[in-house]
Parts: structure tokens; sequence; C-alpha cells
């Protein structure tokens, strides 16, 4: 695990505060880390956390026509596609 440079997860209501507390504060720890996302499984919502220097820098990309950037692996994720055959409105 001490090699990684992003991880994602899902979050939803009942994970949220274990996910921004002690969780993130865990990763934050591990020095290859640059990227944090969480996946919202209650709206259309990724939000994004990027390493700089010794700060943690906040983005977040929402509806399904947003595109999520990961600089540490030099892609684009379209939510559209993060989010393929998941409807959220029922």
């Amino acid at each position: 695990m001490s090699r990684m440079s992003s991880v994602a997860e899902k979050r939803n209501d009942r994970t949220e505060r274990y996910d921004r507390g002690r969780k993130f504060n865990a990763y934050q720890t591990i020095e290859s880390l640059q990227e944090y996302v969480l996946v919202s499984t209650d709206d259309y919502l990724v939000e994004h956390f990027r390493r700089d220097g010794d700060q943690w820098l906040y983005s977040k990309a929402q509806g399904l026509d947003a595109t999520l950037a990961l600089p540490s692996m030099s892609c684009e994720l379209p939510l559209r596609e993060i989010y393929y055959q998941v409807d959220l409105t029922a």
C-alpha cells in the first residue's frame, strides 16, 4: 500500500464522516499518495483531493456531463462513464 498514487472510494451518508476524517487523515501519511477521490452514491458527484506539497487541494465534478481530471494518472474520466448504468433518480 505504500506505493499507491491514487485511491477512489464510494461515499454514502453512512460512511461520509469516516471517509473525510480518520481514513483521509491516515491516507495523508502515505507519501506516494497524490489523489483521493470520493464517488457519491447519492448524487452524480465526484470529489477530488490532490496533494500539492504539504496541502491538499479540493475540487469536484458534478453532473453527468462533468469530467474528473486525475493528474497523477494523466487521464480524465467523464462522470457519465463512472456512473454508467447507475440511475440515482429512483
